[in-house]
């Protein structure tokens, strides 16, 4: 079951600043938030769960790459 908020809805990942598609394959579910989604996507939750990192340790390391 794919969970969609429409076809044109996106959300922001907190961690990288993207945009994507607001759907299951990108975040994960949250019953505690508004929208039913986790803040950050599944992609940069991963890295963070995989690397040990800190939320605000992967902000700064990804902040330096945009630069």
């Amino acid at each position: 079951m794919k969970k969609n908020l429409g076809s044109y809805s996106m959300k922001t990942c907190d961690i990288s600043g993207k945009r994507f598609k607001a759907t299951d394959d990108n975040f994960y579910f949250n019953r505690n938030s508004a929208d039913n989604f986790h803040p950050y996507s599944k992609t940069w939750d991963n890295v963070r769960r995989t690397t040990g990192l800190t939320v605000d340790q992967l902000k700064k390391i990804i902040n330096l790459i945009k630069k």
